[in-house]
């Protein structure tokens, strides 16, 4: 319901706004008018297709936009983890709860949960 009344009205102000110019602009001024606002209108369709078109083309590249992207942001993205790009040094043992080596340390979170059920125990 609301949809065919806001169709009317946008129907009714755009009939409306036709009629004012016809009635107030020259019939030169009219037409050209109506020339200006039909080549705008084609030239708009003509950019957007070849906007779409290049887009469309250099998504068919094997690197994509990618290619575009400095080298060290594009070896982040495509080559590496997470992890290697956010650390200092790049590797595991840069965050000890990740290490297996440090797993049965005092601080890992098992060792502290078995402290906690041993000390509930007494």
């Amino acid at each position: 319901m609301y949809q065919r009344q806001t169709l009317l009205l946008l129907t009714t102000a755009a009939l409306s706004f036709l009629l004012f110019l016809l009635f107030t602009l020259p019939l030169a001024a009219l037409v050209g008018l109506t020339i200006l606002v039909t080549s705008l209108g084609a030239c708009l369709l003509v950019a957007s297709a070849a906007v779409k078109t290049r887009y469309e083309l250099e998504l068919r590249h094997p690197l994509g936009l990618v290619r575009y992207l400095p080298e060290s942001l594009r070896a982040c993205l495509t080559e590496k983890s997470l992890h290697d790009c956010l650390s200092p040094s790049g590797s595991v043992e840069s965050l000890p709860s990740l290490s297996r080596a440090n797993h049965g340390s005092k601080g890992s979170l098992s060792s502290l949960s078995q402290q906690n059920s041993s000390a509930k125990g007494r």
